[in-house]
């Protein structure tokens, strides 16, 4: 089975993959990574290099289903399972968590905890988990009578390195704010270095959560409170429904997977 990853380093698309490959490898099949690069650059070039080696079938994760890769996974003839998004024009298996709940969890935990100017570093602008997640830090901030302000919303690619700018830029640009969601914790990592780089402390001076639960999130310092995605049991169920479109055993739905906040040591009541 064919596996595409926008970005095959990250701890995300580890443990996805952990558990994609745990499934295959017990059931006789091999796993073909594929690393389509950021804005799917190469996510055409593979789904070729996958239809020449004959693939059963494909996992897709975290880029939206353009037309043209819905056309060539059509032509492929293989059965297809998303993970980390869904397509809302095509009826193909996902397996997720509902984006938009977590993120009003998120952002409702912080406000429980005493903050009402929340600033938010979402993943990629025009990416639809992205803005799904801003949209619940949105609902949960007007739930609560706040103001969302568009100038405390700044964007990354869901990488460490964005993070880190994108908390540079919020500092010196937007209202002054005490808290922090962050829509992946490779973000709120990058975002951590850069509040440390300005001498402030966390969550002294500044409360953050972080979204996806990776092992390194236990090992910062801080360690960093976030929403949990059991990200290695969405890889073993993508590879078991996909399996069962392979074998044609049986029939197979979508799953809504479930999220929920771990407290760490990142956020303080105000």
């Amino acid at each position: 089975m064919g596996v595409l990853f926008p970005d095959v380093s990250s701890g995300f698309s580890s443990d996805i993959l952990h558990g994609i490959e745990e499934v295959a490898h017990e059931k006789g099949f091999s796993v073909i990574v594929c690393n389509t690069a950021e804005e799917g650059k190469r996510t055409m070039k593979y789904l070729q290099v996958l239809r020449e080696k004959q693939v059963d079938g494909v996992v897709f994760t975290s880029e939206v289903l353009k037309d043209e890769y819905y056309q060539a996974l059509k032509e492929m003839g293989v059965p297809v399972v998303l993970v980390n998004t869904q397509s809302h024009k095509h009826m193909i298996p996902y397996v997720k968590v509902d984006d938009w709940q977590a993120a009003y969890q998120a952002t409702n935990y912080l406000i429980q905890n005493g903050h009402r100017e929340i600033a938010m570093i979402s993943g990629t602008l025009g990416d639809r988990v992205a803005g799904t997640r801003v949209e619940g830090y949105r609902q949960a901030l007007e739930d609560h009578d706040i103001q969302f302000l568009e100038s405390r919303v700044a964007y990354g690619d869901f990488r460490w390195e964005s993070g880190r700018k994108a908390m540079e830029l919020l500092l010196a640009d937007a209202p002054p704010f005490t808290a922090l969601f962050a829509a992946s914790d490779e973000m709120a990592i990058g975002a951590m270095g850069a509040v440390f780089a300005k001498g402030m402390k966390i969550p002294d001076d500044l409360s953050i959560i972080g979204y996806d639960d990776l092992t390194i999130a236990q090992i910062t310092f801080p360690p960093l409170t976030t929403v949990h995605q059991p990200l290695a049991q969405m890889g073993r169920l993508a590879s078991d429904k996909l399996i069962a479109l392979i074998e044609k055993s049986q029939d197979v739905s979508s799953t809504i997977v479930s999220h929920h906040i771990v407290e760490r040591q990142t956020v303080r009541p105000k």
